[in-house]
């Protein structure tokens, strides 16, 4: 629950939000997320655990070259 709210209030912080599909299953989730880290510069996530899926996008951004930032450091 305390990740949920953290993202909620990620999204109320930012300036653009794009939705590339509203299916949340996990094929179009991990679709999502390579379109998004192939458009990006930098990979800013909030990494609390590196048991949880997101370390999976992240690995796949540093493999793209991106530069990460991990906000709950």
């Amino acid at each position: 629950m305390k990740e949920r709210e953290f993202y909620k209030d990620l999204l109320n912080e930012a300036d653009n939000i794009i939705y590339i599909t509203e299916n949340t299953s996990h094929p179009f989730i991990s679709k999502q997320n390579r379109y998004i880290i192939e458009q990006s510069s930098y990979c800013i996530c909030a990494l609390q655990s590196e048991k949880s899926e997101t370390i999976q996008i992240i690995q796949y951004a540093k493999e793209k070259g991106l530069s990460i930032v991990n906000i709950a450091e």
